[in-house]
């Protein structure tokens, strides 16, 4: 066997191998989506459920304000206490910074696609805001403006 044959045949095995990789992991991928309780599917927008936005670290800073935005500024808040409309935008932005990421191929240190992240956060964004129009009580503040009232001191 020539040195190029076993440098195709080395190439063929490692492809082979990078395959089913990509299969394990979007098994795991699968797998992890039914776990973390994300509801949506592969033609819409995807909502974090309630079995991740009860997870401790699932209740994130905001940590820019959507261009599009015209109210007041939440960088910094939790979003759990922005408005839904506003969560929606976020969600949004985040969506175009995953597809900037996946076009460019950024990964983190660890090697992993930085999308991930940007994904996970509009996926939050988005399952933050349909608990909050949907859940009554503390947890779910009403902005004045969102309901037309004009927001006075007396």
């Amino acid at each position: 066997m020539t040195e190029a044959e076993a440098a195709a045949q080395w190439r063929g095995a490692v492809l082979v191998t990078l395959e089913n990789i990509d299969r394990s992991l979007d098994a795991l991928v699968g797998l992890a989506r039914k776990t973390a309780g994300v509801t949506g599917s592969e033609s819409g927008p995807v909502h974090a459920g309630g079995t991740e936005l009860d997870q401790p670290d699932a209740d994130e800073l905001v940590k820019v304000k959507p261009r599009d935005w015209s109210g007041d500024d939440f960088k910094g808040t939790r979003m759990s206490l922005c408005p839904p409309a506003f969560l929606e935008q976020l969600a949004l932005v985040y969506d175009y910074f995953g597809t900037k990421n996946d076009a460019a191929g950024a990964v983190d240190a660890k090697g992993r696609p930085k999308s991930f992240y940007d994904q996970r956060t509009a996926r939050r964004a988005r399952g933050w805001a349909t608990r909050l129009r949907t859940q009554a009580g503390a947890s779910a503040p009403v902005r004045s403006e969102e309901i037309g009232w004009s927001a006075r001191t007396w």
